[in-house]
């Protein structure tokens, strides 16, 4: 546990601001185990809504909300539907961390890790920036012999969510709907 972490960064600090993320928003380039990236747009809720917008190398939308995975792959037209099991990254602005959590720091950058107990785990990387502010950098994402790590730019935070951002579009018909 930190404390203090480096010279502008308390754990205080790092819970209340994860704590009050209600949603966020940002693109993001995503480098998996095989050092394969991709790039897109990350949209979470703290309502458990998450919606991720793949533009390369295929672009595809998984959107994930009431216990039910959607992925369309755009390029074949193709739309599956799956049971969701427990997501760490789906659960991460749901779950309300306290001061237990497992926070460590060094100078200006502080890393959040969740776990659920199993071989997963979520790490959430932030950095104080000029302003004096925290900022989520990344998030490492760990499950068994997989590892994602999301970089973000563009963050934005507390956005005000439409509800029509969670639904699928073909041919102006509304394929799916929460």
């Amino acid at each position: 546990m930190c404390g203090t972490c480096g010279a502008k960064i308390t754990k205080h600090r790092v819970l209340e601001h994860i704590n009050s993320t209600d949603s966020m928003q940002a693109n993001f380039t995503e480098i998996k185990t095989d050092f394969s990236k991709s790039y897109g747009t990350i949209l979470l809720s703290k309502d458990g809504r998450t919606k991720i917008c793949y533009e390369h190398p295929r672009k595809i939308t998984i959107i994930k909300n009431n216990g039910i995975i959607l992925h369309y792959d755009h390029e074949l037209d193709e739309l599956s539907q799956f049971k969701n099991k427990d997501n760490l990254l789906e659960s991460l602005l749901s779950n309300k961390l306290n001061a237990d959590s497992e926070i460590t720091c060094q100078d200006q950058n502080c890393v959040v890790t969740i776990t659920d107990g199993s071989e997963r785990s979520i790490a959430i990387t932030l950095i104080s920036t000029e302003k004096d502010e925290l900022e989520v950098k990344s998030i490492n994402i760990i499950d068994g012999d997989l590892q994602s790590i999301m970089e973000f730019k563009n963050l934005k935070r507390n956005i005000k969510l439409n509800p029509n951002m969670f639904y699928f579009e073909r041919d102006h018909n509304k394929l799916f709907d929460y």
